[in-house]
C-alpha cells in the first residue's frame, strides 16, 4: 500500500496519477488518517462493472418472465425447510 501525504499530492499530482496507473489504488493521507484514495480509471471500472453485470444477469434472466417461479418472500418469523 502506497500512502501520500496530501501536502505532497499537490506538487506531484502526475507522479501519483501514474503510481495508480501501474502500482494499483494510492491512498492519500493528512494528519495520520487515510483521507481518500486515487484509483486508475481501469481500476474504477472493474470495481463497478461487477455490480452492473449482477444487474443484467438478474434484468435479463430466462427466469425474470417466467410465469411459474415464484420471487415473493415468506414472511413468516419461522418457517420450515428441508435440507
Amino acid at each position: 500500500m502506497t500512502t501520500w501525504q496530501v501536502k505532497t499530492t499537490e506538487n506531484q499530482l502526475r507522479k501519483i496519477d501514474k503510481a495508480a496507473q501501474t502500482q494499483g489504488p494510492q491512498f492519500l493521507v493528512e494528519q495520520a488518517k487515510m483521507t481518500a484514495v486515487l484509483l486508475s480509471n481501469d481500476c474504477d471500472e472493474s470495481l463497478t462493472k461487477k455490480s452492473k453485470i449482477l444487474y443484467d444477469f438478474l434484468i435479463y434472466s430466462p427466469l425474470a418472465e417466467a410465469e411459474d417461479v415464484s420471487f415473493e418472500r415468506d414472511k413468516s418469523l419461522t418457517r420450515e425447510v428441508s435440507i
